[in-house]
């Protein structure tokens, strides 16, 4: 029985990961409190490149849901969904694991926040301008299909115009929502 692996392989990078903050925790058991710190440490380290592949995961996914819209799959509601899903729960699942492992006071508190909000406006800035560079190469390809098909004289180009129209209309309500209504004005 032939077993599809990929379908498992973003499970299997996620148990590795917390395996691997939790190991210090397990080695060191004899305190609670300095074996949370050591998780602390090895979590301090590894939050960064987990929010950054979450970040490209995002737009992988995207892309993905992007494409399905494009090609008028009926498929595309259910990924749109399961999209989004996962989407928030990776947005989420830094700030439960910051919860957990970090301290302490409240201003440190706000301080730490207000740093993490900065690093992630700016680094959404520069990928929302990836986002609008590849949303209008789309646009100028898609444009090009729709009319050569027209000169052509294809009876399927009304469908064609109708799900590149729709593709566009996701792509720009993703970046407008990425754009302003998550982060604000950048």
């Amino acid at each position: 029985m032939h077993t599809n692996w990929h379908r498992y392989t973003p499970s299997l990078l996620l148990l590795a990961l917390l395996l691997i903050i939790a190991l210090p925790a397990v080695a060191g058991g004899a305190d609670v409190s300095s074996a949370t710190l050591q998780v602390s440490d090895v979590y301090k380290k590894f939050k960064p490149i987990g929010m950054w592949v979450a970040g490209i995961c995002a737009v992988i996914g995207a892309t993905e849901v992007f494409s399905k819209f494009s090609h008028g799959d009926h498929d595309a509601k259910r990924s749109l969904i399961i999209w989004s899903s996962a989407v928030f729960i990776t947005a989420l699942f830094p700030s439960v694991l910051d919860v957990i492992y970090r301290p302490h006071s409240s201003s440190e508190l706000a301080s730490e926040l207000g740093t993490s909000n900065t690093a992630i406006r700016n680094g959404w800035s520069h990928m929302t301008k990836i986002m609008f560079s590849f949303f209008g190469i789309y646009a100028c390809l898609g444009a090009i299909a729709v009319y050569s098909r027209w000169q052509a004289g294809d009876p399927d180009t009304q469908r064609l115009a109708l799900y590149w129209i729709g593709s566009l209309f996701f792509g720009g309500l993703v970046l407008g929502i990425l754009e302003s209504g998550i982060f604000g004005t950048l």
